[in-house]
């Protein structure tokens, strides 16, 4: 039987070593840092669909979000959430899972979260402008 998931939950088995640690493994945190992806803005919530790299299912995500052309605000959250922001753009200092983005690759690094299928939303201020977008690194959550 195959306990790396330690799904069985026998009461008389101890897991194995190797089944510990590929269930610890597969919860650690992550680096990643490669695939850049191309997202143009909306002014309303598009999917950024990050399942390749994430997988499906619910993860902690730090993403590298960045512009070379133009500046521009864009903004993170799981898809399906219903949470939106009030903020303005001279707030991003304070916290949000957002960027302000400028040119020669001006950016910065932002947490948020993928819904269960491993996708992300995003919007902006603006329509029609190019923004990277990197998965540093990920953290897949239990639920």
């Amino acid at each position: 039987m195959d306990e790396d998931t330690l799904s069985s939950n026998s009461a008389t088995a101890l897991a194995t070593q190797q089944s510990i640690k590929a269930y610890i493994d597969s919860f650690a945190f992550k680096y990643h840092g490669t695939g850049e992806a191309t997202v143009t803005t909306t002014t309303s919530f598009t999917d950024l669909d990050l399942s390749s790299i994430v997988g499906s299912n619910r993860a902690l995500v730090v993403l590298k979000v960045r512009n070379s052309s133009t500046i521009t605000n864009v903004w993170f959250r799981a898809k399906d959430d219903d949470f939106d922001w009030n903020i303005a753009a001279s707030q991003f200092a304070y916290g949000c899972n957002g960027a302000l983005t400028g040119t020669s690759d001006k950016g910065s690094y932002l947490v948020t979260m993928t819904n269960a299928s491993g996708v992300v939303e995003h919007k902006s201020e603006d329509s029609n402008k190019d923004v990277k977008v990197t998965v540093m690194a990920f953290q897949k959550l239990l639920t």
